[in-house]
């Protein structure tokens, strides 16, 4: 069975693995923080989100705790109110489905979809990748080493995950601003496709 590493559980790294893992593969999740993070911005959650949750089964406890604005209003320096609008409107079109969330409650919702399937080791991240196009070695910040197929970083452009890499194969860079792959030549369960080290461009 293919083995993946996920770098980053905040909200795309275990939406990742979830698919992943459900796909069939052998999939670890780790986070540098100690646990999931708390706190944070909210967020509009809507439109294709909602289509992605849907299929996961978690739209429903996304809108439990999420929150539902009665007004949107703009405020002087005062706290005078200037003008505002019921967002009712922006709502109904999209059949309700609209919430603002706060992203470590989303990142929990998500985290907790995984159901305990993927092993998870937080306090810990990769220190250096090595790939010689059979395997990706791994070295974790904690000094652990470990063979994996596949390593995704989704951590976030500014982090120092991938910062350590080396490539001992002429293929094409597996660095990217967001998303960063190494990965050994093998299929998939389903597709042949996965035969080449691939970089994704978003």
């Amino acid at each position: 069975m293919m083995k993946i590493l996920v770098v980053g559980a905040g909200i795309a790294g275990p939406t990742l693995a979830f698919w992943l893992q459900r796909a069939g593969y052998e999939l670890t999740l780790v986070e540098r923080a100690p646990e999931l993070r708390r706190g944070g911005y909210l967020v509009d959650f809507w439109g294709a989100g909602f289509d992605v949750a849907d299929r996961m089964g978690i739209a429903p406890e996304i809108l439990r705790r999420g929150y539902h604005m009665a007004e949107v209003r703009q405020v002087g320096d005062d706290g005078h109110r200037i003008t505002a609008f019921d967002p009712e409107l922006f709502v109904r079109g999209t059949s309700g489905r609209y919430v603002s969330i706060a992203r470590s409650e989303l990142g929990a919702i998500l985290y907790g979809a995984l159901g305990g399937r993927v092993e998870t080791i937080f306090g810990d991240s990769v220190r250096a990748l090595d790939d010689d196009g059979n395997r990706v070695r791994v070295t974790f910040d904690s000094g652990t080493t470990r063979d994996f197929d596949l390593v995704i970083g989704t951590d976030g452009p500014h982090q120092p995950s991938f910062r350590g890499s080396s490539r001992r194969s002429s293929s094409a860079s597996a660095r990217a601003p967001c998303a960063r792959i190494c990965r050994r030549r093998c299929s998939s369960p389903s597709s042949s496709a996965w035969g080449r080290r691939w970089t994704p461009g978003f």
